[in-house]
């Protein structure tokens, strides 16, 4: 499929900028990114788009297991129009990959 491109966004989520200009390139990153830091809700034209990995760590119910955030975020991904490769989970959610393409 071809690369999709967007409108970047820099490290402190700023839009991205090159010479004057926004700068646009491959996106697919930065919407795995913005898919896993929303929540559900965030997006109002697509309501249910959001896996929100900040609430879903400050619950008081955080006994979800690994699949289980695995196969949440692969829906979501899937959703969108990923393909997911693999999702591969370290003992720390920091060390989540995600190996994913349109």
């Amino acid at each position: 499929m071809a690369l999709v491109k967007d409108i970047l966004i820099d490290e402190s989520g700023d839009l991205s900028h090159k010479d004057g200009d926004f700068d646009i390139g491959a996106s697919d990153a930065q919407h795995i990114q913005h898919i896993f830091f929303a929540n559900p809700g965030d997006y109002k034209q697509s309501p249910l788009v959001g896996f929100g990995i900040i609430k879903r760590l400050n619950s008081p119910n955080n006994l979800q297991g690994v699949n289980s955030i695995k196969g949440d975020l692969t829906l979501q991904l899937v959703m969108d129009g990923f393909k997911v490769r693999k999702i591969v989970a370290g003992a720390e959610i920091s060390n989540l990959k995600i190996d994913a393409v349109r």
